[in-house]
């Protein structure tokens, strides 16, 4: 039985999300149904997001293996499909110098580039099965929310020409109005020059298209309610039907919380982050709030803002924040959005907003992404924890948790030692909201105010 720290309303598949993205793709929801009976497979993988995509993907092409697919809703209907559709550096709450502090600059450094490889990954992976995905967009923007801000900036520069081997380039304000990135509250910037922006519901359509090309059978609507052994083999039970499997992934990150089995159990801190979308803005109000690039950006608060001008003028604007995702306190999430949107785009406070959603970071207590088997149990693996950067990450992390649980150790000797590191549980972790919100208050109070 699966714990929850959040109302069970927010796991439900049959209340509305309310996403932008699922208005620019065929609704998928209806098409995946529950098995009919009782079906054996070599693998099963539970949750059809990144992660589960993209590690029935591996198997089945590399390994030839006979994958099925869960989702207690449809693919991408968990944080996959609520992402704001940044493909770009990070997964880590740790810094690379705390990385080489642990596991020395090797190790440091073969994270640091797992980071732009993962970016790479996706781009090639996107290429080469035809998805479109509304790709567009050159590198990241880190903007600097006060001018103290830019010193850290410089820090993180340098580390990540020491690790990753890359120079980012500094914009003052000035500058930053020139290439039409202007707003009250930015004082220069960083130009990260790796990452791009997607439509992050296509690439899950598209993702989906090319598993069930490769044979692999995708079923929504299924939560696993139990789990057994019988011989060499796992039992997922459902509400329909049995699966057996020699094999078991779990990727279901901060939608699976404390389940399906109790090793689970306070690893994980699901965090909120809720993300508006505007009407389309017309060439003239973006001129007017000196903001026309369609870019990736995020400023450097802890408690960060992500935005983007989209392809058709819609801007998307996102920040973390809440800790109760009871359908009754949307309202006041999305007030306390607009809020913070309106402070920082003042030409656009009395623009629309069409669209408002929430859905789940997943954090672990390492601060890393964790990649890896699943206590002692024989052949079940997990990976999870991408601490708000999903996309680039969550994608190659579902290729090397495939090769983890295919044995190949090729691919195994790729990942990143911090991200072998098995998470600790959270210490009186039925508080780990307690946490969260005294998290909060701190870096509301450091940030400053807004």
């Amino acid at each position: 039985m699966l714990r929850r720290l959040y109302s069970p309303a927010a796991f439900d598949p049959n209340l509305p999300v309310g996403t932008y993205w699922s208005e620019t793709v065929d609704e998928t929801g209806g098409r995946f149904t529950p098995p009919d009976g009782a079906l054996a497979v070599d693998f099963a993988v539970i949750g059809a997001g990144y992660t589960g995509l993209n590690a029935a993907l591996r198997l089945s092409q590399k390994f030839s293996a006979s994958v099925a697919v869960l989702d207690a809703g449809w693919p991408g209907w968990g944080a996959s499909g609520r992402s704001g559709g940044f493909c770009c550096m990070g997964g880590a709450r740790l810094s690379e110098s705390q990385i080489e502090r642990n596991h020395g600059l090797e190790e440091a450094q073969k994270f640091a580039k797992t980071q732009v490889e993962s970016v790479a990954f996706v781009r090639e992976l996107t290429e080469l099965h035809d998805m479109e995905v509304e790709a567009h967009g050159n590198g990241e923007w880190a903007l600097a929310h006060c001018p103290e801000a830019l010193d850290d900036l410089r820090l993180e520069a340098n580390a990540l020409e020491r690790y990753a081997g890359l120079q980012p380039a500094f914009y003052g304000p000035h500058a930053l109005a020139e290439i039409g990135m202007a707003g009250p509250h930015f004082h220069g910037a960083a130009h990260i020059p790796v990452g791009f922006a997607l439509n992050p519901a296509r690439y899950v359509e598209g993702l989906t298209r090319a598993v069930l090309c490769s044979g692999v059978q995708i079923f929504g609507h299924s939560p696993v309610t139990g789990l057994s052994k019988e011989g060499n083999r796992y039992l997922l039970h459902l509400p329909k039907g049995v699966i057996s499997a020699e094999n078991l992934l779990i990727a279901v990150n901060g939608y699976g919380q404390d389940g399906p089995h109790d090793w689970f159990a306070g690893r994980h801190l699901p965090v909120l982050s809720n993300v508006m979308v505007t009407r389309a803005l017309s060439p003239q109000e973006q001129e007017a709030q000196g903001w026309t690039a369609h870019e990736m950006a995020y400023d450097t608060r802890n408690l960060l803002h992500y935005f983007r001008l989209l392809p058709n003028g819609r801007f998307l604007f996102g920040m973390r924040g809440g800790t109760d995702a009871a359908p009754e306190k949307r309202q006041h999430m999305f007030e306390r959005t607009r809020q913070h949107f309106d402070l920082m785009f003042p030409a656009w406070a009395d623009v629309e907003a069409t669209h408002f959603w929430s859905g789940f970071v997943c954090m672990n207590r390492s601060l890393a992404p964790y990649i890896g088997a699943v206590g002692s149990l024989s052949r079940v693996w997990t990976a999870a924890g991408y601490h708000g950067n999903g996309i680039a990450m969550a994608s190659w992390a579902g290729k090397a948790l495939a090769d983890f649980a295919a044995g190949y150790q090729q691919g195994i000797d790729r990942i990143p030692a911090v991200m072998r590191q098995v998470p600790k549980r959270f210490p009186l972790s039925a508080l780990r909201l307690l946490y969260l919100k005294a998290a909060y208050c701190h870096y509301q109070w450091v940030d400053g105010k807004l």
